[in-house]
């Protein structure tokens, strides 16, 4: 497997990834098992998540140019 297929892997595992935490939360959300914004600063599970996005489209547009 040569490299760019293995970054267009790892980006397609992640997207997959990240739309299952989407899913997930929402269901969460929906069920009232927790709270997903509680009004905290950088500190709720929204936050975290859309944090976490950012990074995760960081890393694949910087091995889309490798």
């Amino acid at each position: 497997m040569s490299l760019i297929e293995i970054i267009d892997k790892l980006c397609h595992v992640t997207t997959v990834l990240a739309d299952l935490v989407r899913e997930q939360s929402n269901i969460i959300a929906q069920s009232d098992v927790c709270i997903m914004d509680d009004g905290a600063d950088g500190a709720t599970i929204s936050d975290k998540m859309n944090q976490a996005y950012d990074e995760l489209d960081e890393i694949e547009m910087a091995l889309r140019k490798i």
